[in-house]
């Protein structure tokens, strides 16, 4: 099965995270918490700042890029018009990524990373607003999650990739949005009807040598 990364990693040191992140069949753009980054992005120049860093990864065929989702953004850094400020930041980052395109046939996914799940109709008609964003761009937007989640979450409409724990939500296991089945393979394997599996959340908290045993195991999941 082909591999990917949800976003964190242990390293300090960009390049090395970069030679990590390239091993995958999916590179991605790594968030380094270890090194001072945030997650929480304020502003659209905190992330282009960061890909920047990595145009080895921008340069494949294909990559990820991951930021933080609307109703996580509006809990955790509140603001007089959180919406506005958010669609923002969203528009720059993609505005800055269709500038750095190799070509029509590059394939970005752009995920957006919500720990903290949309609770009211508000928030979710947010959330899939931004999805529509993302794919007016012609990028491939994934919804990621690290929570328990019901079936009916995410709109239908849009038909989002999803990138989700199984151990946390094994409805998904042959759900056709499953693109990235986040697993420990220390633990568990995986028979999930998914394009690529990660290891689950939280990486970047691990040890640089948990980095290369994970997916080593996850790279002999057929």
């Amino acid at each position: 099965m082909k591999t990917t990364g949800i976003g964190s990693l242990p390293f300090t040191h960009p390049k090395l995270a970069e030679e990590y992140s390239l091993r995958h069949s999916l590179p991605f753009i790594p968030e380094l918490p270890m090194a001072g980054e945030r997650f929480l992005i304020e502003s659209s120049n905190e992330l282009i700042d960061r890909i920047k860093m990595y145009e080895n990864i921008t340069n494949k065929d294909q990559f990820k890029i991951q930021l933080i989702g609307p109703t996580t953004f509006e809990k955790f850094i509140p603001q007089t018009n959180s919406t506005v400020a958010y669609q923002k930041i969203l528009l720059e980052t993609l505005a800055y990524i269709s500038k750095i395109q190799c070509s029509n046939n590059q394939k970005i996914f752009f995920q957006l990373d919500e720990p903290q799940p949309p609770t009211n109709v508000d928030q979710r008609n947010i959330l899939t607003k931004s999805l529509g964003v993302i794919s007016s761009f012609g990028f491939y937007p994934i919804v990621h999650s690290c929570q328990k989640i019901s079936v009916d979450y995410f709109p239908h409409s849009l038909s989002p990739y999803l990138a989700l724990d199984l151990a946390l939500n094994p409805q998904f296991t042959n759900d056709h949005r499953l693109l990235i089945a986040g697993i420990d393979p220390r633990k568990t394997s995986t028979n999930a009807q998914c394009e690529y599996v990660s290891f689950t959340c939280g990486m970047g908290l691990l040890s640089v040598n948990d980095c290369d045993d994970i997916f080593k195991k996850l790279d002999a999941i057929k």
